[in-house]
């Protein structure tokens, strides 16, 4: 029973992510014929369309570490944050790309305004399927430096346990790296 539960999981899993790709070729063939209509340099078109793919890249990497297989926007009930984020995003990436197009707007522009909010959307993305829910029990700070040559300073600060005694002080130990 357990290998027809994960074969059911995978499933769904794959069947998201293949939803989300065809949705995205479709909108690629549709920008792609708005672009020939309103002869847009296809150098031009490309650039636009690489401007998506940090957001589809990070959905899909996301999705295969922590997979949200109950839910879907394509079904009743409860969507997955990631996925509604994807799928806005991409309807705000035709919308400003088709406006481009048929206003005859510069999309490279376009291009580099998109683009500029892949790193903020994909860290939510990644970080939502790689970062732990809950702090860790030992509070531990890292902090390294590096200028030109010098050694990497590392300082470490280790708050005491509770087994520990109530009065003890937090110890700073500095740790140097060549």
């Amino acid at each position: 029973m357990k290998n027809s539960s994960e074969f059911a999981q995978n499933l769904i899993l794959e069947q998201k992510r293949y939803i989300l790709s065809m949705v995205i070729v479709a909108l690629w063939v549709v920008l792609g014929l708005l672009g020939i209509v309103f002869k847009t340099p296809f150098y031009n078109l490309s650039v636009y369309f690489l401007s998506l793919t940090g957001f589809v890249g990070a959905y899909l990497i996301s999705e295969g570490k922590k997979p949200t297989l109950a839910t879907s926007i394509f079904r009743e009930g409860k969507s997955s944050t990631r996925e509604i984020l994807i799928y806005v995003v991409t309807a705000l990436w035709m919308a400003l790309g088709s406006i481009c197009i048929v206003l005859s707007l510069d999309l490279l522009q376009a291009s580099a305004y998109f683009g500029s909010l892949t790193p903020y959307i994909s860290t939510y993305l990644l970080g939502v399927a790689y970062l732990q829910s809950s702090p860790p029990q030992n509070t531990t700070e890292t902090t390294a430096k590096t200028i030109s040559s010098d050694p990497i300073t590392t300082t470490v600060t280790v708050e005491p346990t509770a087994d520990e005694n109530a009065n003890q002080t937090v110890k700073d130990q500095t740790v140097v790296q060549e």
